[in-house]
């Protein structure tokens, strides 16, 4: 599965996200926040990145599973 990968020479160096909320209610939760990182290309330059984000969670048999999100840069 090539989801979510990255060329060849491609890095992401740091990532971090910062939850400003989490709520649960039955068998559905959601959490947003922000989120920055940086990646470094084959040429060695670096480029940084952040923006806002939700995720929305389903439980599943038991287990919480990621059922929609979306990024947005800033």
């Amino acid at each position: 599965m090539t989801y979510w990968t990255l060329p060849n020479g491609v890095s992401t160096t740091y990532h971090k996200i910062t939850q400003t909320e989490i709520s649960i209610i039955n068998n559905t939760a959601y959490d947003y926040g922000y989120y920055e990182g940086k990646t470094k290309h084959k040429d060695g330059s670096i480029n940084t990145w952040k923006g806002k984000y939700v995720i929305v969670w389903k439980k599943i048999d038991g287990d919480w599973k990621m059922y929609l999100d979306i990024w947005n840069k800033l």
